[in-house]
């Protein structure tokens, strides 16, 4: 075992030991899940190359466009001179205005997104995205920290959320589908199905622990894994996340 490969793991342990108190085995929210995914690419060699979440609710009604866009304007206001600002181009079938933040000091860029959808009768839909994107790991727990803080102060608290976690192995001594397995009986977590190519493996499977999960056919899913090889032997790509934000890599 290499020296990169102990302070990995010391890292990991810590990250471990910080957060244990906080949601232990059981009931484990998306966010708080990142650790665990973390966890198991350093448990397999693979090296963390990006990590994301997103939240995304329905916040608000509004009857008329300038309505919309006084609502969306008077929050994005709110976020600080800090968020660069764009509107949706003309020809955008949706009236969108997004404010991104990207802190030299931390490599993480976060997105929130404000759209305008038709709901029924004479009321629109308002729905708010905040997206959050990282090429490290390192101050992972400030990181999930600052996320979860800014998820409540602007009202996505109670938001559907998900996660994503992508790495790369340089070389696999083995099948696609047997490490798929590996890493599925690693987590702890039952399979609900699969699909599998030449290159392409994803399987979609349920943790009994974990919270929330969607609905798949007559069963319950809450975990995808992907994996994409190169070609035989090369570079092999590996994705955790929760459903939806994994469902094509």
């Amino acid at each position: 075992m290499n020296k990169q490969k102990v302070f990995g793991g010391l890292i990991l342990f810590a990250l471990l030991m910080v957060h244990f108190q906080a949601f232990g085995e059981t009931n484990k929210s998306n966010l708080d899940l990142l650790v665990t995914f973390a966890e198991q690419m350093d448990g397999f060699d693979v090296g963390v190359e990006e990590w994301t979440f997103l939240a995304r609710d329905t916040i608000a009604d509004v009857d008329t466009k300038s309505a919309y866009q006084q609502f969306a304007q008077s929050f994005i206001a709110s976020l600080g001179e800090s968020w660069y600002v764009t509107e949706a181009m003309q020809g955008d079938p949706h009236q969108k205005i997004t404010a991104s933040r990207n802190d030299p000091q931390w490599p993480l860029t976060e997105t929130i997104t404000i759209l305008r959808y038709s709901g029924e009768g004479d009321r629109d839909q308002v729905h708010m995205m905040y997206h959050v994107q990282s090429q490290s790991l390192d101050d992972l727990n400030w990181k999930m920290d600052m996320v979860s803080e800014r998820q409540q102060d602007i009202g996505l608290g109670e938001a559907a959320t998900f996660i994503s976690m992508r790495g790369t192995v340089p070389s696999l001594d083995r099948p696609l589908e047997t490490l798929a397995v590996e890493m599925l009986e690693s987590f702890g977590a039952k399979k609900v199905e699969a699909l599998v190519e030449d290159s392409f493996l994803s399987i979609s499977a349920f943790h009994s622990k974990w919270q929330p999960s969607i609905e798949l056919g007559t069963q319950d899913m809450n975990l995808q894994i992907a994996l994409r090889q190169k070609s035989l032997g090369e570079q092999t790509t590996v994705t955790f996340g929760t459903p939806i934000i994994t469902t094509e890599y």
